[in-house]
């Protein structure tokens, strides 16, 4: 299953289900779609999303934005991938693993450091994907599912990639070929 949008404001997710395989390099592709991803048991990558507003974004608060890198560097996430998200001027941190790692483990690992560091996990100021979800104790049909989040760097949809300083490296506009992408 996967999440798409029009790329139209405001955006309105639905989740697709269906296999990522079935057309999902065209999609992420169309300028005029917007599409994203969930997390299962496993993943190979931890993101981080500052919103513009947020106390923790580069351009508001760059001692509080190092801050934030410094202390998930103390948990072995080194080199983070950091990419403007959209237009709206937020931002996404990515880490990325070598080999994929259980995602609870990694979603609790994140959120008691970014805690303990004072830092708040919430909407609008630093979401963390995959969270923590909820476990529902109740196994017949009431499956949680980890939050799911927009792609980066689709045609149209305002990213690029940025320095740790939140300077501009590249832009999504750049990567809109369907060869660039297989």
């Amino acid at each position: 299953r996967y999440i798409q949008s029009p790329n139209v404001r405001p955006i309105a997710w639905r989740t697709v289900h269906e296999p990522l395989a079935n057309g999902f390099v065209r999609k992420y592709v169309d300028p005029i779609s917007l599409v994203g991803v969930g997390f299962g048991a496993n993943t190979s990558y931890l993101m981080g999303d500052i919103d513009r507003r947020s106390a923790n974004h580069p351009c508001n608060n760059p001692r509080n934005f190092e801050r934030l890198l410094a202390t998930l560097d103390r948990i072995g996430l080194t080199t983070p991938v950091v990419i403007q998200s959209s237009e709206s001027g937020g931002i996404h941190i990515y880490y990325f693993f070598n080999r994929d790692v259980n995602t609870y483990r990694i979603a609790s690992l994140a959120l008691v450091t970014l805690s303990d560091a004072k830092f708040q996990v919430k909407d609008g100021e630093l979401e963390l994907f995959p969270n923590c979800k909820l476990f529902d104790n109740d196994k017949s049909e009431h499956k949680t599912d980890y939050n799911r989040h927009r792609l980066p760097l689709q045609p149209q949809g305002g990213g690029q990639i940025l320095d740790r300083k939140g300077n501009p490296l590249m832009c999504g506009v750049n990567l809109n070929c369907e060869t660039q992408l297989a």
